[in-house]
């Protein structure tokens, strides 16, 4: 049997080109596609690049203020530490103006001071007085203050000056450090 083709030919050829066309414009929309996609990971490329350049420039201001942040820790460490050494000080200095002051509240009416030195912790008090009770009322008046110990009467001598009997005397005492006052306070 014989197959005879009636159909036009010019039919395929337009389907063929159909094809074709579509199958063009496919690859063309998928090549613009793939172009679209590639400069859009470019720029996100690029963005990433400035974001990591941004970020090492961040971390390096970090290292920076990092060390002076150390720097600063270190400095107020050396204050505190000559803080703590001035404070020191001052609660060990001594001087004698607290000692003279409490001296001069104790001391009667009828006694004079007439020498006051220290050596150490030692004072010795030499002064005269009217009368005997004069002198053991301000040895009693040093022992109630917190300023002295050992509080001794070392002599005593009587002589006349314009007709009148004056008593001549010396005491020694130690002198306790203020700081220590200070720290029987802060301990009580």
């Amino acid at each position: 049997m014989i197959k005879i083709n009636l159909l036009p030919r010019k039919k395929k050829t337009v389907f063929i080109c159909q094809e074709l066309i579509i199958g063009a414009v496919c690859l063309l929309l998928l090549f613009s596609g793939g172009i679209s996609l590639y400069v859009h990971l470019q720029s996100k490329m690029k963005q990433f690049q400035k974001d990591i350049k941004t970020t090492k420039e961040k971390i390096e201001n970090s290292k920076i203020e990092v060390k002076k942040i150390n720097k600063l820790k270190k400095d107020k460490k050396e204050l505190e530490q000559k803080l703590s050494i001035i404070k020191d000080m001052k609660l060990k200095q001594t001087g004698p103006a607290p000692l003279l002051n409490t001296i001069a509240n104790v001391i009667p009416e009828k006694i004079w001071l007439t020498s006051l030195s220290s050596q150490d912790n030692r004072i010795i008090l030499e002064g005269m007085s009217l009368t005997a009770n004069s002198i053991a009322y301000f040895m009693k008046n040093l022992e109630n203050t917190s300023y002295f110990s050992n509080i001794e009467l070392d002599n005593i001598t009587q002589t006349i000056i314009s007709t009148k009997k004056i008593k001549k005397f010396k005491i020694t005492c130690n002198s306790v450090a203020h700081h220590e006052k200070k720290e029987k306070k802060d301990n009580s």
